[in-house]
């Protein structure tokens, strides 16, 4: 059965428009964004069909560009031997979570505040499979999909932090639609319908996804 996409775009993601309204303070670039929806199959299922899809569309588009999965610690936890022992992809994989196996195709940043802590990593989705990184953004909040130029530092980003609420994430957002870099984040919660991905960068970057290529 072939999945049904909806997809939406704007120019203006601080105007009326059908993809997202933004209510934080507006970056001092223009922010356009781009959606891709399904709600004909389970949850999973929905989300691997616009994930395959829109990651094709970045590839094809976006050649310069890396594929990397942020994941963080969205509240601070305790400075134990535990913690700093597991860290960021070391909790993850307790959790039963597909993260890299292969620290060659990470990396990780530890954050220190009034005796508590917090870790946030990237990986490269090269070394993951598709299927992995829709069950990872279904189980995890904290976590988005970038395309990133290849010279863009990560460690500069990975010091940002997020909590993946993009009402909250303006830092990181800023950064990246600064850089020509793209953002996706998973679109629909435990009990929605609809799964799918938002896409957020400059009008540019976001306009390269849609493409039409020479007949």
């Amino acid at each position: 059965m072939t999945t049904n996409i909806r997809v939406s775009r704007t120019e203006d993601l601080f105007t009326e428009n059908n993809v997202m309204n933004l209510t934080q303070t507006r970056p001092s670039t223009a922010l356009a964004g781009a959606s891709w929806v399904a709600d004909e199959a389970p949850p999973h299922k929905a989300l691997l069909a616009v994930l395959n899809h829109v990651l094709a569309l970045v590839k094809k588009e976006l050649p310069c560009s890396e594929l990397w999965l942020l994941a963080g610690t969205r509240v601070w936890q305790p400075d134990t031997r535990v913690v700093r022992y597991y860290k960021l992809w070391g909790a993850l994989r307790a959790r039963g979570l597909k993260v890299p196996d292969d620290i060659q195709s990470s990396e990780e940043v530890m954050m220190q505040s009034e005796g508590k802590l917090k870790f946030f990593g990237a990986a490269r989705l090269s070394e993951l499979a598709a299927e992995d990184v829709a069950q990872f953004l279904l189980k995890e909040h904290c976590a988005y999909l970038v395309a990133l130029p290849r010279d863009l530092p990560r460690h500069t980003l990975l010091e940002l932090g997020w909590t993946g609420d993009l009402s909250s994430d303006s830092e990181i957002i800023n950064h990246l639609v600064a850089a020509d870099a793209l953002l996706l984040k998973r679109i629909g919660e435990f009990d929605d319908l609809e799964r799918g991905l938002l896409a957020l960068g400059c009008p540019p970057v976001v306009n390269a996804l849609f493409r039409k290529s020479p007949s």
